[in-house]
């Protein structure tokens, strides 16, 4: 039979049949629209991901103490309060012991390649304005360095910010978020003022001016910390020495270091892994601590992101091996049909094989 004679023969099948065609072909297209819309959705995830990662910067280093007794994909950080930003670290958890003394930070500080550096400790502190106050708000206290601005992108609307000599000498100082301002002054300008942590006065030098970020990307801000609230509205930030003070701790869990240039970030974070690792006489399955860049990160999130593809593409494909199975039945179920009224009218000696190539010939 002519190509040409079989399609016409084709069609005319399909007209006269037009519920069954449509069906098997909204079945077919249907599938193929699934399979293609998941892979899409899986790839464009990984891109948005990949995006959000590498806004936040490729020269970042993050290093965090880490239980040595978990798994390297499990660790991750946070301070012994929860504290800890989402700069390039696995996760925000907390619950694990400092380990990071202030001659190590002090080290990456001014290692060779590193621009600039600082703590990033926090916990959480009971705020009243005056020693005999029976009321109290609750705040974050944030330990840091004199680069925690420009690391986190934050700027001073009123006052100053903090100094060398403050953090070295461990003065009793704090910047405020200007949400936490309001609150706690309503009548005047808080610069100036004092508030008492714990019955310990400080001082307020200056107010952190408001960051314009929408609600999507609040979580992310690298001035924001888990929880969504946002540092420069309702926290308080001192010098790390300080803090450590306040908050009775001898060692650091949290450093955000940023080097020089994007060509330098892996020797330099691979110097202060091996600087800690002799320090602390570990190895990198058994390290209390961890060094992270946001290149580590993303390398992790794109391996799960296309995990998460591939799944769903195999999802996809048993959709449609499923579905074919089915259209597969109902033909089958029609010749069988076929047949039978074949045999019953016109060949009663013609078998199951013959009637299928006979049929097979026509198509």
């Amino acid at each position: 039979m002519k190509v040409t004679a079989s399609i016409k023969q084709s069609l005319r099948s399909i007209w006269s049949n037009k519920i069954r065609s449509s069906l098997t072909i909204l079945g077919i297209v249907i599938g193929i629209a699934a399979v293609i819309s998941l892979v899409g959705l899986g790839k464009g995830l990984q891109s948005s991901v990949t995006n959000r990662i590498s806004n936040l910067g490729t020269t970042d280093i993050t290093v965090r103490s880490q239980d040595p007794n978990r798994q390297t994909s499990e660790r991750g950080g946070g301070g012994p309060m929860g504290g800890g930003g989402a700069r390039a670290g696995f996760s925000f958890g907390g619950g694990t012991t400092a380990t990071i003394t202030t001659d190590e930070y002090s080290y990456i500080k001014n290692y060779d390649g590193v621009s600039q550096a600082s703590p990033n400790e926090s916990t959480q502190v009971a705020v009243t304005k005056s020693s005999t106050s029976d009321t109290a708000s609750q705040y974050q206290l944030y330990g840091v360095d004199t680069d925690y601005l420009s690391l986190e992108d934050l700027e001073i609307s009123e006052g100053t910010i903090l100094t060398e000599a403050q953090v070295t000498n461990s003065e009793k100082v704090v910047l405020i978020g200007n949400e936490a301002a309001t609150e706690l002054f309503t009548d005047g300008s808080a610069v100036g003022q004092s508030i008492f942590i714990a019955d310990t006065e400080y001082k307020i030098i200056g107010i952190f001016k408001e960051k314009e970020t929408d609600s999507s990307a609040e979580s992310e801000a690298p001035g924001g910390f888990p929880g969504g609230v946002n540092r420069a509205t309702s926290s308080f930030v001192t010098g790390y020495k300080t803090w450590m003070t306040q908050a009775s701790k001898d060692k650091l869990s949290s450093i955000t270091a940023k080097a020089d240039s994007e060509e330098v970030v892996d020797s330099v974070s691979s110097a202060i892994e091996t600087k800690l690792y002799a320090n602390h006489g570990v190895t990198e399955d058994k390290a209390d601590v961890s060094v992270t860049t946001s290149k580590d990160l993303l390398n992790t999130v794109s391996s799960v992101t296309s995990s998460f593809t591939t799944t769903l593409t195999g999802i996809a494909a048993i959709s449609l091996v499923v579905g074919g199975i089915g259209i597969m039945n109902i033909m089958l179920v029609e010749l069988n049909l076929l047949h039978y009224l074949a045999k019953r009218a016109f060949c009663p000696s013609l078998s199951h094989n013959d009637f299928f190539i006979s049929v097979l010939v026509r198509l």
